[in-house]
């Protein structure tokens, strides 16, 4: 069955020292890679989307491997009085027994605790690649503030968490990815790997990270 989100939650605050997992991931941990998935100069919009989602497989193939167990944490910020389940497992699990086994938490809103009108509710499944359509998955994700489908609630933010190697996996939008490491050491291969997909505008703080210890 695998850990409880509030097991989950404790993970993430003795792991990667923070209270919750809260956009703008990059922003809100300190140790973190921001990467520019798609070319904002391409001016065709299914080559530019084509490089996004190619990025996005290849980082999330690099952390997942195919027989690894890994969590998909989904918060959804919504009214409290709204009680529904994110539609989100039930179009990209292929094993769709999985969706009994999800944990759930209601959490005060976390991006205005005094705002008690909304609410963020927390929703944890434990998976491998193999149990989803996950392909399928990124690119809902990645087209969120797009006009093309498959997409996601808006609302929905996904993070797929690797629990024995350290890192946290994050789509904002076609525009980037966040991966956060509870160490430089477990996000390093990808920043040497990668640096030329890394989003210039954060790119003096990554290096920092990275080359001052």
């Amino acid at each position: 069955m695998g850990i409880t989100i509030k097991e989950l939650n404790k993970y993430i605050t003795k792991e990667f020292n923070v209270v919750n997992i809260s956009k703008p991931v990059f922003y809100n941990f300190p140790k973190a890679i921001r990467f520019e998935l798609g070319n904002p100069e391409e001016t065709s919009e299914y080559a530019y989307m084509q490089q996004v989602y190619n990025r996005a497989f290849t980082l999330f193939e690099e952390i997942f491997s195919e027989n690894e167990n890994f969590y998909i944490l989904i918060h959804t910020n919504k009214d409290v009085n709204d009680k529904k389940t994110p539609k989100v497992f039930e179009k990209f699990l292929k094993n769709k027994k999985l969706k009994y086994n999800l944990s759930y938490n209601s959490l005060p809103y976390i991006y205005d605790e005094d705002d008690k009108g909304w609410e963020t509710s927390q929703f944890l499944l434990k998976c491998t690649k193999k149990d989803l359509y996950y392909k399928q998955l990124l690119k809902a994700i990645a087209n969120v503030d797009t006009d093309l489908s498959p997409k996601i609630n808006f609302s929905h933010e996904c993070y797929f968490i690797n629990v024995e190697k350290g890192i946290i996996f994050h789509i904002y939008s076609d525009k980037g990815l966040d991966i956060v490491g509870k160490s430089t050491e477990s996000i390093q291969e990808l920043y040497l790997k990668y640096n030329n997909w890394i989003l210039d505008y954060d790119r003096n703080q990554i290096d920092k990270l990275f080359t001052t210890r």
